[in-house]
Parts: C-alpha cells; structure tokens; sequence
C-alpha cells in the first residue's frame, strides 16, 4: 500500500483544496490511525520512485468563490484519471486575497513521465477557463522551484536537502 504524508496549513487567508489523497488516516482527527505510525507510513515508502511539482495559479477578479465551488464538485472521471497516471497526492491551497492557487502534487515517478493531454484535462482546463488567467488556450501557470526538501530521519542521515 502506497502512504503520502503531507503539511496542511490552517490560516484564515489559506483554504485548503484537497481533491486526491492516498493516505492512512483516521477521519475523525486526521492523525495516523492507530495501526499506522507515522514512521510505519514513511519506511513503506519508495522515495526514490515518488516525484512531487508544484505550481502557482491566478484567479480572474471576482471569481474566487467560483474557482472554490468547482472544486467542491470536481468530475468523478478526473478524479480515476489522477488516480490512473500515478497521482498520490494532489492538493491546492487558495489565497483569496491574492487571487492566487498553490497546487502540489506527488506522483509514482514510473507514471508521472510527460503523457498526451486527454479528452477529460482537455474539458476540465476549457470548464476553468472563464475563472483562472490564460495564455492563450492554456492556463497560466507559474512552477514553483523547491529550496527545501526534508525526509523523515529513519529514511536517511541527511535532515534536509536542497
């Protein structure tokens, strides 16, 4: 079984948008289950074959309550098709006062090579495109650069790495 960990921020400002997540959780108080430490969950991991990205998306003005109610309803098939490529986990946080999304997510690194648009992206993106800036047909997205990157301590001696 596949485990994702990852940070989630609570701020006023900040909303949280998780639409996939693979992750040994207890519903009630979103820590580690019982049966599943935290450190449990990191050594099932296979580091070396997960990837993670990470982007940054403008929101039109006056159209933020729209981008948050699309993703409320997110479509059932663009759910399966993350869930096909290899997305373990894939969440957006919304800053409303910027108009901004951050988006990251972790892929198996066997699935996450370059694959042809489908028909199903194609929709969603076209479905967006009335509430996230574009350049021309696509959507205007920013990628982040990773400065910081720590694993768990029982993976390796190295706490952090850039």
């Amino acid at each position: 079984m596949a485990f994702a960990v990852a940070f989630c921020v609570n701020l006023d400002s900040i909303t949280r948008l998780s639409i996939v997540g693979i992750a040994q959780r207890d519903p009630q108080t979103l820590k580690p289950s019982a049966e599943a430490s935290i450190s449990s969950m990191v050594q099932e991991l296979d580091w070396d074959s997960i990837s993670a990205s990470a982007f940054v998306l403008k929101i039109r003005e006056g159209r933020v309550d729209e981008y948050r109610r699309r993703h409320r309803e997110v479509w059932p098939e663009l759910i399966d098709l993350f869930e096909a490529q290899g997305v373990l986990l894939y969440e957006i946080f919304l800053d409303e006062a910027g108009r901004r999304a951050f988006g990251y997510r972790i892929d198996l690194k066997s699935a996450s090579v370059a694959v042809q648009e489908t028909s199903v992206e194609v929709r969603w993106r076209d479905y967006m495109a009335d509430v996230l800036e574009m350049e021309g047909e696509e959507v205007h997205s920013v990628p982040i650069e990773r400065v910081f990157h720590l694993r768990h301590q029982s993976l390796s001696n190295d706490r952090a790495k850039s």
